[in-house]
């Protein structure tokens, strides 16, 4: 079995200073998160075979980067970045991941939930869990997508796995383009049949600096 990790950014892009994003923060100022800890932590980690930044970065070594230009200067921007880093891919599980976004300890929470995930639950979407540390040093829970009393659950854009097959059946150039773009992706993937699994055996951190994800 192989994973491959897709970050997409636009980080670098030229209108990456005066793009701001949900939490209205800068896109510029993921460079220093991106460049100095997430990257780092998952060219070193052995569990994925290939690590595959995409949209507006920059060339580097032990990572295939692939240029996607913004359109749209929004969340949107990040489907067809999706896409090309999907197109590339060769793992047989994919986990995609926005720039402001960190798995903590990828060694053992990927390589442990994706064993239980195939060996018990058969699954084909993965959500983790979403944490973030930026107002306490233990963390705090964010929500990521889960079912509610009044909302079914969805596949949230922060980070997910995937089946290989899902994407190929279910890709993200054929979602539709909106800030909810999460919502139609969810349907799209439920309309086809496949199981999606929110799970707290993996966690992410959101650590978009002076953002303030819990409201």
């Amino acid at each position: 079995m192989t994973i491959s990790l897709v970050i997409n950014t636009c980080a670098g892009g030229p209108k990456a200073a005066e793009t701001l994003s949900s939490g209205r923060q800068s896109h510029m100022q993921r460079s220093f998160a991106l460049r100095n800890f997430i990257l780092p932590a998952a060219l070193a980690d052995p569990t994925f075979s290939q690590v595959i930044v995409v949209g507006e970065w920059e060339p580097g070594n032990g990572y295939i980067y692939i240029e996607v230009l913004s359109e749209r200067f929004s969340c949107v921007d990040a489907l067809a970045q999706r896409q090309a880093g999907f197109e590339r891919s060769t793992g047989d599980w994919v986990v995609f991941q926005h720039d402001d976004h960190s798995m903590n300890n990828y060694v053992w929470d990927v390589t442990h939930s994706l064993l239980q995930w195939i060996h018990l639950t058969e699954a084909d979407v993965l959500v983790p869990a979403r944490y973030t540390r930026l107002r306490n040093v233990n963390g705090e829970k964010l929500y990521n997508g889960e079912s509610t009393s009044d909302l079914p659950g969805y596949i949230s854009g922060h980070c997910a796995i995937y089946r290989r097959e899902v994407l190929e059946r279910c890709p993200w150039g054929d979602v539709k383009r909106s800030w909810t773009w999460d919502i139609s992706h969810t349907k799209q993937i439920r309309d086809a049949g496949f199981k999606i699994e929110w799970s707290s055996a993996l966690t992410v951190w959101d650590c978009e600096m002076d953002s303030k994800p819990w409201s």
